[in-house]
C-alpha cells in the first residue's frame, strides 16, 4: 500500500512475492555480473599493460641489437675496405719481380690517374717495363713515385689522352719510345739526373708546349721529338754534344733554337722541315752537318759569335749574320709558354 505525507518524502511498502519482487533480485544478479566483469575487464587490462610493457622492453632491446650489429658490420666493412684499398690499387698494375726489386709490367685500370706505388708485397718499385701503359687511351696522369730508375721503351707509348706525368728524380734513363704518341702531353719535365733522351722518346707529341730539359743531358736521340706542333723556342743544354737524326724534324711552329759549344755534330733531318723556323743561335764553332739538317727551312737565318770558326756566307744552305751580342736565354721554362729549355 502506497502512503504520503505531504510533499517532504514518499516511501513505497511491499508485501508478498509479486513480480516487483523477482525484478529486483534479477537486478541484483545482472549488477553482480556486472561488477565481475568490471574486475575480469580491469584483470585483462592490468594483463595487458604488464605484457605491453614486456613487450615495449623487448623492443627496446631488439633495436638497441639492431643498432649494434648494424654498427658491428659498418666497422667490419670499413676494416674490409681499408684493407682491401692496397691490394685493389695494386691489382691495377702487373708486375715481374727481379733481385728483389719490382718492374712493373702492364696496367689494368679504368684510366683517369694512375698513381704507380713504390713498393709492392714489401718489394721497392724500380722500373717501368717496356710497353707497361701501351695504348692506354683512357689514362690521363700518371704519377710516379721516388725510386723508380727506368722508364722503358714504349712504356706510355700512344696514351693519346694523357696530359700530365710526373718524374721524380730519381729517374736517370728515359729510353725510346717511352712518350711516342702522347698527343695530348702538354708539359714535362725532365729530372735532372737523365744523361740521355731516346730515340723517339716523345715524337708525336702534338701539343707539346713546354719541357725542361736539365743541363745533366749529354745526349738527345734520334727523332726525339719529331711532330711536336706546340714547340715555339727551345734552347738546347750546355753539355750535349750532339743531336740526333730527325731530333726535331716537322716542328712547324718552332721559331728560335739556341745551340750550345759543345755541340759537335747535328745529325741528318734533326731540324727539316721546321717550316717557322727564322733563327738559329750558335754559341761555338760551326758544327759538322749534312745538307739535309735545314731542308725546307726557307726563312732561317744562322747567327754565329765573333770570334768562332768554320762560318761562311752560308751554313748548310741558310743565309749566315753574325751576332754583335748574344740574345737573352731563358734559364728555366716557368711561366714561359713554347719553349725547351734547360735547368
Amino acid at each position: 500500500m502506497k502512503q504520503c505525507a505531504g510533499t517532504a518524502r514518499c516511501s513505497i511498502s511491499i508485501t508478498g512475492g509479486g513480480p516487483i519482487q523477482t525484478t529486483i533480485r534479477q537486478s541484483q544478479n545482472t549488477t553482480n555480473e556486472f561488477h565481475n566483469y568490471v574486475a575480469f575487464i580491469r584483470q585483462q587490462a592490468t594483463t595487458a599493460v604488464v605484457e605491453s610493457n614486456v613487450v615495449c622492453k623487448e623492443a627496446a632491446r631488439f633495436r638497441m641489437f639492431m643498432k649494434t650489429k648494424q654498427f658491428l658490420v659498418l666497422i667490419c666493412l670499413q676494416t674490409a675496405i681499408l684493407f682491401a684499398l692496397p691490394a685493389a690499387v695494386k691489382a691495377q698494375f702487373l708486375f715481374t719481380t727481379n733481385n728483389g726489386t719490382i718492374t712493373i709490367a702492364g696496367y689494368t685500370g679504368s684510366g683517369g690517374t694512375a698513381a704507380i706505388p713504390d713498393t709492392i708485397n714489401g718489394l721497392p718499385v724500380k722500373s717501368i717495363g717496356p710497353k707497361a701503359f701501351f695504348n692506354c687511351c683512357t689514362l690521363e696522369r700518371v704519377t710516379i713515385p721516388d725510386g723508380i730508375t727506368t722508364i722503358g721503351s714504349h712504356a706510355f707509348t700512344l696514351c693519346s689522352g694523357l696530359t700530365g706525368v710526373t718524374i721524380p728524380n730519381s729517374v736517370t734513363n728515359i729510353e725510346g719510345h717511352a712518350f711516342s704518341g702522347c698527343a695530348s702531353l702538354t708539359k714535362i719535365v725532365i729530372p735532372k739526373g737523365v744523361t740521355g733522351i731516346g730515340d723517339y722518346a716523345f715524337a708525336e707529341c702534338y701539343d707539346l708546349t713546354n719541357i725542361t730539359i736539365p743541363s745533366s743531358v749529354t745526349r738527345i736521340g734520334s727523332h726525339a721529338f719529331p711532330l711536336c706542333c706546340g714547340l715555339t723556342s727551345m734552347t738546347i743544354p750546355g753539355n750535349v754534344t750532339s743531336i740526333g737524326d730527325g731530333a726535331f724534324y716537322y716542328c712547324q711552329n718552332l721559331a728560335n733554337v739556341f745551340i750550345p759549344d759543345s755541340i759537335t755534330t747535328i745529325n741528318h733531318d734533326a731540324f727539316c722541315d721546321c717550316t717557322g723556323l727564322t733563327g738559329l743561335y750558335f754559341q761555338g764553332n760551326a758544327p759538322m752537318a749534312d745538307s739535309t739538317v735545314f731542308a725546307g727551312d726557307t726563312k732561317a737565318i744562322v747567327y754565329y759569335q765573333p770570334g768562332t770558326s768554320g762560318w761562311g756566307a752560308t751554313f748548310d744552305g741558310l743565309r749566315t749574320a753574325r751576332q754583335n751580342a748574344s740574345p737573352a736565354v731563358s734559364s728555366t721554362t716557368h711561366g714561359t709558354i713554347g719553349s725547351l729549355t734547360m735547368n
